[in-house]
């Protein structure tokens, strides 16, 4: 069995110019983030509209790729691709993997 990199910590410490201290500040304000993230894409979702579950997705990505969260970075940039080349029904039936 393959096993999945979740978290890529050399890739995020690349970011951040190797810096111990400002990943951890990073990580602190995903988290804080993460509610609010998670609140979009809800929303865009609920309401069935392309553009914002594409803008949602575009959000979440880029805050999981900053902390080195490869998954979920990989299946945001999925969704909002699917999402902005209007095929919202594919982009929906990724969303439990996020």
């Amino acid at each position: 069995m393959t096993e999945l990199m979740v978290f890529d910590r050399c890739e995020a410490l690349r970011r951040l110019l190797r810096s111990e201290t400002l990943l951890r500040e990073v990580i602190g304000i995903f988290l804080r983030d993460l509610p609010r993230l998670k609140t979009q894409l809800k929303d865009a979702v609920d309401a069935k509209s392309g553009t914002s579950v594409c803008l949602a997705a575009h959000s979440l990505k880029g805050s999981t790729s900053q902390v080195g969260g490869r998954v979920m970075t990989d299946r945001a940039w999925h969704v909002e691709r699917l999402a902005a080349d209007g095929n919202l029904p594919a982009a929906l039936e990724l969303m439990p993997s996020l």
